[in-house]
């Protein structure tokens, strides 16, 4: 289960028939939301709509980089613009020695708002790219 709460216009969801779809509008009203969707059937219920699980797939046709750290080889880690992730999916620094990890970035909708707040850009992902 996802927070609804996380959705933006522009967030990417996939409706009930697992089509990807883009968020056209979010209203919040009290404890309750509504969302409509840019694809057939429209959907105005979150009970209508899913998360899109993040993936290795998804992160390198969003124009993030593998990468490999050479101290540990066996460690990827996945780069846009200095915005890193490492091989769990989690926020990553490394400062000196020292490697900061974040929250586990779960969903498609999470690493657009994580992209769009650090680096003030859209991710640039379309619901055609999928």
């Amino acid at each position: 289960m996802f927070n609804e709460k996380e959705l933006r216009i522009g967030s990417l969801v996939f409706n009930k028939d697992k089509r990807v779809c883009s968020v056209t509008h979010v209203q919040l009203d009290g404890n309750s939301i509504s969302v409509s969707i840019s694809c057939r059937p429209p959907g105005h219920m979150v009970e209508n709509i899913s998360a899109i699980p993040l993936t290795e797939e998804i992160l390198l046709k969003a124009n993030f980089k593998k990468e490999y750290n050479t101290k540990l080889p066996n460690e990827a880690s996945y780069d846009k613009d200095g915005i890193v992730l490492n091989q769990n999916f989690q926020l990553s620094t490394y400062n000196g020695g020292v490697s900061i990890i974040g929250k586990r970035i779960e969903y498609v909708h999470q690493l657009q708002n994580l992209y769009i707040t650090l680096s003030g850009d859209e991710l640039g992902l379309q619901a055609e790219d999928f």
